[in-house]
Protein backbone atom coordinates (compact mmCIF):
# COMPACT_ATOMS: atom_id res chain seq x y z
CA UNK A 1 0.00 0.00 0.00
CA UNK A 2 2.60 2.49 0.91
CA UNK A 3 4.89 1.22 -2.24
CA UNK A 4 1.32 2.35 -4.21
CA UNK A 5 0.66 5.58 -2.61
CA UNK A 6 4.39 6.65 -3.51
CA UNK A 7 3.78 5.54 -7.10
CA UNK A 8 0.25 7.58 -7.41
CA UNK A 9 2.55 10.79 -5.81
CA UNK A 10 5.04 10.35 -8.36
CA UNK A 11 2.41 10.37 -10.99
CA UNK A 12 0.74 13.61 -9.55
CA UNK A 13 3.91 15.24 -9.29
CA UNK A 14 5.07 14.48 -12.93
CA UNK A 15 1.91 15.80 -14.49
CA UNK A 16 2.15 18.78 -11.78
CA UNK A 17 5.68 19.92 -12.82
CA UNK A 18 4.62 18.79 -17.27
CA UNK A 19 1.73 21.67 -16.58
CA UNK A 20 4.25 24.21 -15.08
CA UNK A 21 6.64 23.49 -17.57
CA UNK A 22 3.88 24.04 -20.49
CA UNK A 23 2.69 26.86 -18.57
CA UNK A 24 5.92 28.81 -18.42
CA UNK A 25 6.27 28.29 -22.13
CA UNK A 26 3.12 29.47 -22.85
CA UNK A 27 3.54 33.27 -22.73
CA UNK A 28 1.36 36.23 -23.36
CA UNK A 29 2.05 38.07 -26.11
CA UNK A 30 0.75 41.47 -28.09
CA UNK A 31 -1.28 40.76 -30.80
CA UNK A 32 -0.05 43.05 -32.66
CA UNK A 33 3.17 41.49 -32.59
CA UNK A 34 2.13 38.13 -33.53
CA UNK A 35 4.53 35.96 -34.56
CA UNK A 36 4.30 32.31 -35.69
CA UNK A 37 7.77 31.78 -34.41
CA UNK A 38 6.94 31.99 -31.16
CA UNK A 39 6.50 29.28 -28.57
CA UNK A 40 3.18 27.23 -30.13
CA UNK A 41 0.38 27.50 -26.82
CA UNK A 42 0.98 31.17 -26.77
CA UNK A 43 -1.82 33.57 -26.19
CA UNK A 44 -1.93 36.82 -28.19
CA UNK A 45 -3.71 39.76 -26.92
CA UNK A 46 -5.28 42.67 -27.64
CA UNK A 47 -3.05 44.33 -25.02
CA UNK A 48 -3.91 47.91 -26.53
CA UNK A 49 -7.36 47.32 -26.91
CA UNK A 50 -7.28 47.62 -31.10
CA UNK A 51 -9.94 45.06 -31.49
CA UNK A 52 -12.78 47.40 -29.53
CA UNK A 53 -13.21 49.40 -31.67
CA UNK A 54 -14.25 47.40 -34.69
CA UNK A 55 -17.22 46.08 -32.55
CA UNK A 56 -20.92 46.38 -33.06
CA UNK A 57 -23.69 46.55 -35.83
CA UNK A 58 -22.80 48.39 -39.00
CA UNK A 59 -24.85 49.81 -41.67
CA UNK A 60 -24.54 50.77 -45.30
CA UNK A 61 -26.91 52.83 -47.59
CA UNK A 62 -26.92 53.43 -50.90
CA UNK A 63 -29.81 53.99 -53.50
CA UNK A 64 -31.33 50.50 -53.30
CA UNK A 65 -28.27 48.20 -51.74
CA UNK A 66 -28.39 47.97 -47.99
CA UNK A 67 -25.53 45.99 -46.27
CA UNK A 68 -25.56 45.30 -42.46
CA UNK A 69 -22.92 43.49 -40.48
CA UNK A 70 -22.36 43.09 -36.74
CA UNK A 71 -18.73 42.23 -35.35
CA UNK A 72 -17.97 40.88 -31.88
CA UNK A 73 -14.66 40.51 -29.69
CA UNK A 74 -13.92 37.11 -28.88
CA UNK A 75 -11.04 36.81 -25.83
CA UNK A 76 -8.45 33.59 -26.12
CA UNK A 77 -10.23 31.72 -28.78
CA UNK A 78 -8.28 28.62 -29.78
CA UNK A 79 -6.11 28.03 -33.09
CA UNK A 80 -5.83 24.38 -33.73
CA UNK A 81 -3.63 25.19 -37.10
CA UNK A 82 -1.11 27.42 -35.24
CA UNK A 83 -2.16 25.73 -31.83
CA UNK A 84 -1.82 29.07 -30.38
CA UNK A 85 -5.08 31.50 -28.77
CA UNK A 86 -5.98 34.58 -29.79
CA UNK A 87 -8.04 37.70 -29.16
CA UNK A 88 -10.03 37.97 -32.49
CA UNK A 89 -13.52 39.70 -34.15
CA UNK A 90 -15.87 37.46 -35.70
CA UNK A 91 -18.71 38.85 -37.08
CA UNK A 92 -22.32 38.09 -40.06
CA UNK A 93 -23.44 39.63 -42.06
CA UNK A 94 -26.63 40.55 -44.84
CA UNK A 95 -27.14 42.34 -47.68
CA UNK A 96 -30.91 43.69 -49.51
CA UNK A 97 -32.01 45.03 -52.50
CA UNK A 98 -34.54 46.90 -53.27
CA UNK A 99 -35.94 45.68 -50.05
CA UNK A 100 -35.48 42.08 -51.17
CA UNK A 101 -33.23 39.83 -48.55
CA UNK A 102 -30.38 38.15 -51.30
CA UNK A 103 -28.61 36.97 -47.86
CA UNK A 104 -28.32 37.31 -44.42
CA UNK A 105 -26.47 35.49 -42.16
CA UNK A 106 -26.40 37.15 -38.64
CA UNK A 107 -28.09 34.74 -36.75
CA UNK A 108 -25.42 32.59 -37.04
CA UNK A 109 -23.81 34.50 -33.90
CA UNK A 110 -26.32 33.31 -32.18
CA UNK A 111 -25.30 29.28 -32.75
CA UNK A 112 -23.33 28.24 -29.88
CA UNK A 113 -21.66 25.72 -32.31
CA UNK A 114 -20.39 28.26 -34.71
CA UNK A 115 -16.68 29.65 -33.31
CA UNK A 116 -13.75 31.52 -34.16
CA UNK A 117 -12.75 31.20 -37.93
CA UNK A 118 -15.87 29.39 -39.03
CA UNK A 119 -17.67 32.58 -38.90
CA UNK A 120 -17.84 34.75 -42.21
CA UNK A 121 -16.09 37.44 -41.11
CA UNK A 122 -13.33 36.32 -38.51
CA UNK A 123 -9.58 37.99 -38.22
CA UNK A 124 -7.32 39.69 -35.72
CA UNK A 125 -4.44 40.57 -38.74
CA UNK A 126 -3.56 44.44 -37.41
CA UNK A 127 -1.98 47.05 -39.54
CA UNK A 128 -0.45 49.77 -39.39
CA UNK A 129 -0.23 52.57 -41.86
CA UNK A 130 2.87 51.44 -44.11
CA UNK A 131 1.71 47.96 -44.18
CA UNK A 132 0.07 46.94 -47.70
CA UNK A 133 -1.79 48.01 -49.07
CA UNK A 134 -0.61 51.31 -47.98
CA UNK A 135 -3.17 54.01 -46.07
CA UNK A 136 -1.54 57.63 -46.04
CA UNK A 137 -4.69 59.48 -44.39
CA UNK A 138 -3.93 56.75 -41.35
CA UNK A 139 -2.23 58.42 -38.55
CA UNK A 140 1.04 57.39 -37.35
CA UNK A 141 -0.41 55.55 -34.74
CA UNK A 142 -3.64 54.57 -35.86
CA UNK A 143 -4.16 50.15 -36.82
CA UNK A 144 -6.68 49.02 -39.36
CA UNK A 145 -7.42 44.98 -39.28
CA UNK A 146 -7.92 42.65 -41.71
CA UNK A 147 -10.59 39.71 -41.47
CA UNK A 148 -11.48 36.93 -43.48
CA UNK A 149 -14.90 37.38 -45.61
CA UNK A 150 -16.60 34.20 -46.80
CA UNK A 151 -19.34 34.16 -49.21
CA UNK A 152 -20.21 30.83 -48.63
CA UNK A 153 -22.42 30.30 -51.84
CA UNK A 154 -18.75 31.41 -53.45
CA UNK A 155 -16.68 29.94 -50.89
CA UNK A 156 -14.21 28.83 -53.83
CA UNK A 157 -13.25 33.29 -53.74
CA UNK A 158 -10.73 33.62 -50.61
CA UNK A 159 -11.59 36.96 -49.79
CA UNK A 160 -11.31 39.50 -46.65
CA UNK A 161 -12.35 42.74 -45.43
CA UNK A 162 -9.55 45.39 -44.48
CA UNK A 163 -11.64 47.73 -41.75
CA UNK A 164 -10.87 51.46 -40.87
CA UNK A 165 -12.68 52.83 -37.82
CA UNK A 166 -13.13 56.57 -38.67
CA UNK A 167 -14.87 59.77 -36.89
CA UNK A 168 -16.56 61.89 -39.51
CA UNK A 169 -16.95 65.37 -39.86
CA UNK A 170 -20.48 64.77 -37.68
CA UNK A 171 -18.80 62.89 -34.92
CA UNK A 172 -20.54 59.54 -35.90
CA UNK A 173 -18.35 56.31 -36.13
CA UNK A 174 -17.56 55.02 -39.01
CA UNK A 175 -16.21 51.89 -40.73
CA UNK A 176 -14.41 52.04 -43.93
CA UNK A 177 -14.75 48.37 -45.19
CA UNK A 178 -12.56 47.57 -48.04
CA UNK A 179 -13.57 43.72 -49.30
CA UNK A 180 -10.45 42.21 -51.23
CA UNK A 181 -9.52 38.63 -52.81
CA UNK A 182 -7.02 37.38 -50.84
CA UNK A 183 -5.61 34.59 -53.20
CA UNK A 184 -6.12 32.93 -56.42
CA UNK A 185 -8.44 30.33 -57.05
CA UNK A 186 -9.19 28.22 -59.81
CA UNK A 187 -12.51 26.65 -61.07
CA UNK A 188 -13.47 23.91 -63.80
CA UNK A 189 -16.43 25.67 -64.80
CA UNK A 190 -16.09 29.28 -66.52
CA UNK A 191 -19.81 29.93 -65.60
CA UNK A 192 -18.71 30.19 -62.33
CA UNK A 193 -19.61 33.85 -61.06
CA UNK A 194 -15.73 35.68 -60.17
CA UNK A 195 -17.38 38.00 -57.63
CA UNK A 196 -18.43 37.93 -54.30
CA UNK A 197 -22.52 38.74 -53.60
CA UNK A 198 -21.27 41.57 -51.86
CA UNK A 199 -19.36 42.94 -54.78
CA UNK A 200 -15.25 43.44 -53.70
CA UNK A 201 -15.58 47.16 -53.61
CA UNK A 202 -14.94 49.52 -50.57
CA UNK A 203 -17.92 50.90 -48.59
CA UNK A 204 -18.54 53.08 -45.62
CA UNK A 205 -21.15 51.90 -42.79
CA UNK A 206 -21.94 53.78 -39.81
CA UNK A 207 -22.45 52.38 -36.36
CA UNK A 208 -25.89 51.95 -35.37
Amino acid sequence: MIFRSAAIMKNTFLILLSILTLSCKAQIASLYEYDLDLPEGNYYKDLSNDLNKFEGTWHYQNNDTLIVMTLQKKAQVYDSTNNTYEDLIIGEYKMEVNNQIILNYLNRLDDPNITGYEHYIAGMNLLNKNDIPKCLECGDFERRLQVYFTDPERAYIPGGIIFRHHINNSNEEQLIATFIQVGAYAVDDDSYPSDTRIPLSTYTLTKL
